[in-house]
């Protein structure tokens, strides 16, 4: 057994120098398996790393001089939004709400954004300009 052997995937050809990347590689990629989920926002992963790191999204401080970047949330609750401030997004209660003693409360749905009408097709009336001998009587 050589030390460099190769491991592919039947069903996409990928190649992997370990069995078990292999195996993780079949289990996130080509199941529909998704057992590892978020506790604050309920998203589902199909693996547990890619949950720990997402993880991090909820539970980093909330000190601005420690953010590194934006924190950007899927939704805002309602209240946050008609009132449109900040919501950090935590579920059940999020902190605003919880804050001012106010019912939390998400929308299952996002709404579907406006279809944007197509250009209307070009006018078809000809234009009707007045005989050359009226206005360039120097070209006949």
């Amino acid at each position: 057994m050589s030390d460099t052997q190769q491991h592919q995937c039947d069903q996409c050809q990928k190649v992997f120098s370990r069995y078990e990347h292999l195996v993780r590689h079949i289990n996130s990629a080509h199941t529909k398996e998704r057992p590892h989920i978020c506790t604050f926002c309920g998203r589902s992963f199909a693996r547990s790393d890619v949950l720990t790191r997402h993880m991090t999204l909820h539970t980093r401080p909330s000190n601005p001089l420690t953010k590194d970047r934006r924190h950007r949330i899927l939704r805002a609750c309602t209240n946050c939004k008609s009132s449109k401030l900040k919501c950090d997004g935590l579920k059940p209660t999020c902190t605003r709400c919880s804050q001012r003693h106010k019912d939390c409360s998400f929308t299952d749905e996002m709404p579907k954004p406006e279809p944007i009408a197509p250009p209307s097709p070009p006018s078809t009336k000809r234009l009707r300009l007045p005989p050359i001998s009226s206005w360039a009587p120097d070209l006949l």
